[in-house]
């Protein structure tokens, strides 16, 4: 632990909550140079949440300029994980200043995270939507035998024509790239899969054990989606992964061996 970064933090870090619990995680972490690579497990385990819970967290605070992904953006195996600088003044590379949100976590910039997790974009960043408008009011003039000019009542206005691109497929590779460009959470708060998971009663560490072991199938494959968001929402509604059942006696979530497997891999062989 760096005790420099350590007091850094606590000194300059506007955050509460859970946000300030990860961002003293990761200065325990730290070296003086203010770079950690603990994981996403870790940090769920130190702070008693969730490891899909702190995975939002940590997005956020990449998003907000809090945290920097210096290397493996993607993370991997134990020993590949992402790799962080801290700044606890919020001045890394972040959204654009002059955002706000709900909650009070500011940083010097004047910019508020938002609650408890990703903070909200668009629902796929990659379709968008064009707007032609081909307006024009023509007025004609029509003489009258008796020699006086008469208007036409006016055209009507074209009602705007909207024109929708088709999206350009790509890799999953190339998704999670881009949402790391732009600092954008690869699955938001505000994406349908949380209040669809909520509504059936899924905890949130089965959400993100299906989010791993989706990203590493379709990874493996190079297949193509025009939107991965969607697709892994229809991939939870319709169970494609067979990850978990419903104890018919309790009602509750259970995994199968397919998910045992991949929650002992995720957690470095180790029983889930």
């Amino acid at each position: 632990m760096s005790y420099k970064v350590m007091r850094e933090v606590m000194e300059n870090f506007r955050g509460g909550g859970s946000h300030h619990a990860v961002m003293t995680v990761l200065a325990d972490f730290a070296d003086d140079s203010a770079i950690c690579w603990p994981s996403v497990a870790t940090v769920a385990r130190r702070i008693s949440r969730s490891r899909a819970t702190a995975q939002r967290i940590l997005h956020d605070l990449i998003g907000h300029g809090f945290l920097v992904v210096i290397d493996n953006a993607h993370g991997g195996a134990p020993g590949s994980t992402r790799r962080y600088r801290i700044f606890p003044k919020g001045d890394g590379k972040g959204i654009k200043t002059g955002s706000t949100s709900a909650t009070g976590i500011t940083n010097a910039t004047g910019r508020t995270l938002e609650r408890d997790g990703y903070h909200q974009c668009s629902e796929t960043g990659i379709t968008t939507a064009t707007q032609t408008n081909n307006e024009q009011t023509v007025n004609h003039a029509e003489q009258s035998d008796d020699g006086i000019g008469q208007r036409k009542a006016d055209v009507p206005q074209l009602k705007p024509k909207r024109t929708r691109t088709k999206a350009a497929a790509l890799t999953l590779n190339d998704y999670l790239r881009r949402c790391t460009a732009e600092g954008v959470p690869q699955l938001p708060d505000s994406d349908p899969v949380f209040r669809y998971a909520e509504k059936i009663g899924l905890s949130d560490e089965f959400l993100g054990l299906a989010w791993s072991e989706f990203c590493r199938d379709h990874i493996e494959r190079q297949s193509q989606q025009t939107d991965w968001r969607a697709h892994f929402r229809n991939a939870i509604r319709k169970n494609w992964l067979k990850l978990w059942y419903v104890d018919k006696q309790t009602g509750e979530y259970r995994l199968t061996t397919a998910g045992e497997q991949a929650a002992r891999a995720q957690h470095g062989g180790r029983e889930a």
